[in-house]
């Protein structure tokens, strides 16, 4: 037990070193685009101090013109109006912590209700293997500069995911003989199921989807627990999706029919997937063997080859889903950003199966269960911690780590260079005496950090909203 806990604890300080380069990078950080669209209201009550009960209800009136001319996400409307900017920009720095934060807690809570329920390990392994799935989730995400940078981008997507996670395991934390932890285990994933239903779209049908393929094998079990969170995300969808400034931010794209997008959809997938089963993955699978082996030899769950096929197919469906909202909605499969949690719930899924498979090899006695108990999962455990490293700072494939990124950006002095040319920016938008102000093209345009730059005509989107922003016209001039 004590070498366990020894492994433990050094797994949980190796994953925190791999972190910190994401968290000093976003010293450089600085708000752009969507960014200023949302928070035009709240900012002006912060420049006006108006104090923190009148920006927190500037933001509820953005939430409620969101929902009415634009789009009906009633819970990150809300949220992206209080990005940490409007109380200076150097604050936006703390987008890239609030991210890993809830992220992390997440992670924590729903691996804690599983560590309880089938690993029955200490405190400090549910937080490694928290850590441990932060730190692969975070050096290979797609974009990270929309999944953990860009505050609008980021934390319209990247949360949700995770809630969507969060919300399942409340639910299999019912217990026989448990009323009250059931009972708010219960409330709890009702009320998340509504607030992620008006988060985004993705996500939102994934909760939907999750909850109704759980309902349906509990429902042949003659039980209904899941059924009040079930409604409760659907209605939160209806709510949603018949939003006024639903309907007003579709005309601008060509929605495609059911068919089409099915036959898009698996042609996308049969790119995608294959592409995604890379080198990066297979670390991975190894990365988390020893915790599938531990839960594997902790439990005494039956698992079929039959219960297998359903489980891949079920979470091939959800998979499936989530790439076919975007595309029926706008005849495309989105941004980056919807990448991001598409790609993370993958790597959730594929995991989990990894591990019901394992369950099937040691129930079946393929391997010797003693023999691994005894003299290899300590040793899985230290390779796992040396392949976190190979997979965080060595480039595998000629692809780099977001980490390495992070990393090379900050010795090379461009995310420095970036956030100074910003800064010079803000400058002239702060200066009372300027009502028109042009600025130069950046020159350095960081890869974790830059998502957007102004344009030439001060009359098109960003300008109008930064200018909004700021009090001030703005345009962009191109020196070449």
């Amino acid at each position: 037990m004590k070498e366990n806990k020894k492994i433990e604890i050094g797994l949980i300080i190796l994953c925190l070193i791999i972190l910190i380069p994401f968290i000093v990078i976003a010293i450089y950080n600085r708000p752009s685009a969507d960014d200023y669209d949302y928070a035009i209201l709240t900012h002006s009550a912060v420049v006006n101090n108006e104090g923190i009960f009148n920006v927190i209800s500037e933001a509820w009136k953005t939430n409620v013109q969101y929902y009415n001319k634009w789009q009906g996400l009633y819970s990150s409307a809300f949220i992206l109006a209080l990005q940490p900017g409007i109380w200076g920009e150097n604050y936006y720095a703390f987008t890239t912590i609030i991210i890993l934060f809830i992220v992390f807690v997440c992670l924590y809570f729903s691996f804690n209700i599983l560590n309880k329920k089938y690993f029955k390990y200490s405190r400090f392994f549910t937080v490694m293997v928290s850590l441990i799935v932060l730190v692969i989730i975070t050096n290979w995400l797609p974009s990270a500069v929309e999944g953990l940078y860009w505050y609008n981008g980021s934390m319209n997507y990247t949360p949700w995911i995770f809630l969507d996670l969060l919300n399942v395991c409340l639910l299999l934390n019912i217990e026989k003989n448990r009323k009250i932890k059931n009972i708010s285990s219960i409330i709890l994933s009702i009320v998340l199921s509504f607030l992620i239903s008006g988060a985004n779209h993705v996500t939102s049908f994934a909760n939907i989807l999750i909850l109704l393929l759980y309902s349906i094998y509990l429902l042949f079990n003659k039980k209904f627990y899941s059924l009040p969170s079930l409604f409760s995300a659907i209605i939160g969808f209806i709510i949603m999706y018949i939003a006024p400034g639903t309907s007003i931010r579709q005309s601008f794209f060509t929605k495609s029919t059911m068919v089409k997008t099915v036959l898009a959809t698996l042609k996308h997938i049969r790119i995608v997937i294959p592409t995604w089963c890379s080198f990066i993955w297979i670390l991975s699978l190894l990365i988390i063997t020893p915790i599938a082996i531990s839960f594997s030899m902790k439990n005494k769950i039956k698992i079929s080859s039959k219960f297998i096929i359903i489980l891949f197919l079920a979470l091939a469906m959800v998979l499936s889903g989530m790439f076919c909202v975007p595309y029926y909605a706008m005849g495309n499969f989105g941004a980056q950003r919807v990448t991001n949690v598409i790609w993370i719930a993958f790597m959730l899924f594929s995991w989990l199966l990894y591990i019901v498979v394992w369950q099937y090899i040691i129930n079946k006695k393929i391997v010797n269960v003693k023999f691994i108990q005894n003299k290899i999962i300590n040793k899985l455990y230290i390779t796992s911690g040396l392949a976190l490293i190979l997979l965080c700072i060595i480039p595998i494939a000629g692809e780099e780590s977001n980490s390495l990124i992070a990393i090379r950006e900050l010795l090379n002095d461009t995310a420095y260079k970036y956030s100074q040319e910003i800064d010079e920016r803000l400058k002239k938008y702060y200066d009372e005496n300027l009502k028109v102000v042009a600025v130069s093209e950046l020159e350095t345009k960081s890869k974790i950090l830059f998502f957007a730059d102004l344009n030439e005509n001060p009359n098109t989107w960003p300008n109008t909203s930064i200018g909004e922003y700021y009090n001030k016209q703005i345009y962009l001039i191109k020196d070449r």
